[in-house]
């Protein structure tokens, strides 16, 4: 085996015999040899030469296709149904965290409600919303309060919460 196939070899991280082993079943499977033996450098013969481009176009689509699959992991879709207290709105600054929200997740249809936090548990509970802003309420049956000790006072710990909660969605 040349030196420059040791050296692929261990840039992939393999043994060189595993190497001398994968380029020699690939010949078997095409049904020619790819280079000439015994040659310093590695030259490629005329199948090898035919294969490479081929096969650099191979390993773009493959991490282009990898790629692909890892930027879906955090795209949020669907509609998302948010009631914000009437005493809430004034004190905390949602404009820009809703904003900052949308530009994050633009697939999200972001719908808005503003009506008194009472009413609006009662809407999470019939199902008309997904979930309040607000006030935290003690023990409403079906309504889970997920951050129930972040105080209005605390708006950046406020807008972590239910970016939180929008991504566990």
């Amino acid at each position: 085996m040349t030196e420059t196939a040791r050296m692929t070899a261990k840039r992939e991280l393999i043994v060189p015999s595993g190497l001398s082993n994968s380029i020699q079943a690939l010949e078997r499977e095409l049904g020619t040899p790819l280079y000439v033996r015994g040659t310093r450098p590695v030259r490629l013969i005329a199948a090898g030469e035919a294969l490479v481009g081929a096969a650099r176009r191979t390993v773009t689509s493959a991490v282009q296709a990898e790629q692909a699959v890892h930027q879906t992991r955090d795209v949020l879709i669907g509609t998302l149904r948010v009631g914000i207290s009437l005493s809430a709105q004034h004190l905390v600054p949602f404009a820009s965290y809703l904003g900052e929200f949308t530009r994050d997740h633009p697939d999200v249809d972001l719908r808005l409600q503003y009506a008194p936090g009472l009413t609006m548990i009662s809407m999470v509970e019939t199902g008309e919303l997904d979930c309040v802003i607000g006030p935290a309420v003690s023990q409403v049956p079906g309504v889970r309060v997920t951050h129930p000790a972040i105080a209005l006072e605390d708006p950046a710990a406020l807008a972590q919460a239910y970016l939180d909660f929008f991504a566990a969605a």
